[in-house]
């Protein structure tokens, strides 16, 4: 079982990973391999860590910490042991999920003017959420009422 079913770009996400029956040579997160793919994360916010909140011969229960996807699309999470009993591999253990990166629309949050003159000349300040990180004002392309502006 996976809680945490949607995550959206830009945001990190935890996941609560429930595995049944678990391979007998996982005895702790050194034992287990934790792939994503599918979706590009942000390298700057670290790698993905998984650790174990509890496991028995019945049940394994990892927390996967996820950085930051910086698109939408189905991420695929594979876990699997590192090593297999005899007579397996540990591609045939593997266990995998998809995780749908649900993209939003960025939002308005204030203008500040809300109003002003139509010759223009103000200064504008916007607050945006559901963005994607900014680090210099080249990097956006604002208009307002169709016309292009000078962030």
């Amino acid at each position: 079982g996976v809680k945490g079913e949607a995550g959206e770009p830009y945001q990190g996400c935890r996941l609560v990973v429930t595995i049944r029956s678990p391979s007998a040579t996982v005895a702790d997160i050194t034992h287990l391999s934790v792939v994503l793919s599918g979706v590009a994360l942000q390298e700057s916010a670290g790698a993905t860590r998984a650790q174990i909140l509890s496991l028995s011969r019945s049940s394994l229960t990892l927390l996967v910490v996820i950085p930051p996807p910086i698109s939408s699309g189905n991420m695929t999470i594979r876990i699997s042991p590192l090593t297999a009993l005899p007579g397996f591999t540990p591609a045939q253990l593997a266990v995998s999920t998809i995780l749908e990166i649900v993209g939003r629309t960025p939002l308005i949050r204030t203008l500040n003017p809300a109003e002003s003159l139509a010759t223009g000349g103000a200064t504008v300040e916007v607050h945006v959420s559901g963005f994607a990180p900014i680090s210099a004002s080249s990097d956006v392309s604002l208009s307002l009422g169709g016309v292009s502006v000078t962030p």
